[in-house]
Parts: C-alpha cells; structure tokens; sequence
C-alpha cells in the first residue's frame, strides 16, 4: 500500500462512515523528529528497544517502501503534508514558510478540516527549530488546525547530567546529550498528555490529531532511565 492509497482509504472510509450514519474515523498523525526507521525494533534493529511503537507495528500496518523526499526538516515535512514535491513546493532550506510559494495548497490537516473535523495539533508538525523555536507557533501554519499547540520544553536547559561531544557546533546540530531526573520537563512529555487529553475531550466527534515529538532530534534529552537501558559496553558509534 502506497501513502497516497493509505490517506484515500482513510478519507474514503470516513466519508463511507458519514453516509451510513455512522461515527466518522478518527485519525491520530504522530511524527517523530529525525527518527529512522531503521533505529525502531519492529524494522529489525538488535539493540534499540522500542516496545510501544513495535506493538503499533504488529497490530496495524508497516510501510516498508517509504522514502524521504528530502533530508531537511522544512522541506520534507512540507512535502508529505502537503502531497507536493520539494521542487513543486519550493521549501529546499529550513525556513520558508511553504505558504510563500503556494498560499491555496491544502494540507492533510486543513483537508480534514474542511470536512468538517476538529484539526489538532500538539507538538512540532511542520518545521521547528530544534531547540530554539520549540514552545513557539512558528512555521506551524495555522490554516491547518482548529487547535495550534505548542508544548514547551526546557530542552538543553534541562537539569541533569550533560555531555557535549562536539562542543564547537551549534546547539540542534551538536552531539549534545541531557539525562535528566524530570521527564515533566520536556516538550514530548507534555504533548503526549495534551493529546490524551484531546482525545479524551473530542472522543465523541471527528477529530485529526497531529502529535509531533521533537526527539530523537538532538539535543538529546531524555530521563536518565532512558540511557540506562544502553549501557556504554553496548553503544554503537560511526
């Protein structure tokens, strides 16, 4: 199954749902920052342990043709929102807004809400400078959502055991590491309960939910249980 016959399904079957007279499907759209699917257990990898997300795969459908259209940020999450190409969209940096070049264009989010569901975001969905824009609305095209969250995070900031392995580049591209005590703190942590709690809110009603989660993206900050499951004599490095 291609992702263009995956969204026609899902749209289809809504619309089939309606003109039974019944409850239309919900959808909840999470998107992990940087994560390949090669570091996911359910694609086979021998060490990283990733037991929700490998549950999801067994009970429900693994795409295992699926390829980035481009490897920045800005210009591939515009691209698979959007349905366009980086070269139709014209977004090949981090930081132009799409809507720049193609103001009409109607994003997965803003289809869905234009028949008549809630669109909800929580997290990073389109672009996001991590760690710098992350708590901020920025580039998160609010044509494309009933509800526009932004949870915060204290990111690097984090309180916590920190290493830098490349301490001469820049915070969002450094190898910079926080394990802290207080998973409360972050960004994830509080987009995760915000959606729980959308869902619990709208459960009776329509509603597309884009949850988008800034990690693994670095800075990497995570409870320090995380890193614990790794220990050194087990880490793989390039």
């Amino acid at each position: 199954m291609t992702r263009r016959n995956f969204v026609t399904a899902s749209l289809a079957a809504a619309g089939l749902s309606r003109a039974q007279g019944k409850r239309p499907l919900n959808v909840l759209y999470v998107v992990s920052d940087d994560l390949s699917p090669t570091a996911l257990g359910c694609y086979g990898h021998p060490l990283v342990q990733s037991p929700n997300v490998d549950s999801l795969a067994r009970t429900g459908t693994r795409f295992e043709r699926t390829y980035c259209q481009y490897a920045l940020c800005a210009p591939s999450r515009a691209s698979f929102l959007t349905g366009l190409r980086p070269d139709t969209t014209r977004v090949l940096r981090n930081g132009p807004d799409f809507r720049e070049f193609i103001p009409n264009a109607v994003t997965l989010p803003q289809l869905f809400k234009n028949n008549g569901y809630q669109a909800i975001r929580e997290g990073k969905m389109f672009h996001m400078g991590v760690p710098t824009t992350v708590g901020t609305d920025q580039w998160q095209d609010a044509a494309s959502w009933t509800h526009n969250g932004s949870p915060q995070g204290k990111e690097h900031k984090s309180r916590g055991e920190a290493r830098d392995l490349t301490p001469d580049i820049s915070q969002g591209r450094s190898m910079y590491s926080v394990a802290t005590p207080d998973e409360s703190e972050q960004a994830d942590f509080d987009a995760a309960n915000k959606a729980i709690a959308h869902i619990e809110k709208h459960r009776g009603e329509p509603f597309f939910l884009g949850l988008g989660f800034v990690r693994p993206h670095v800075p990497m900050v995570a409870p320090a249980k995380f890193f614990d499951m790794y220990p050194c004599a087990n880490r793989r490095h390039p």
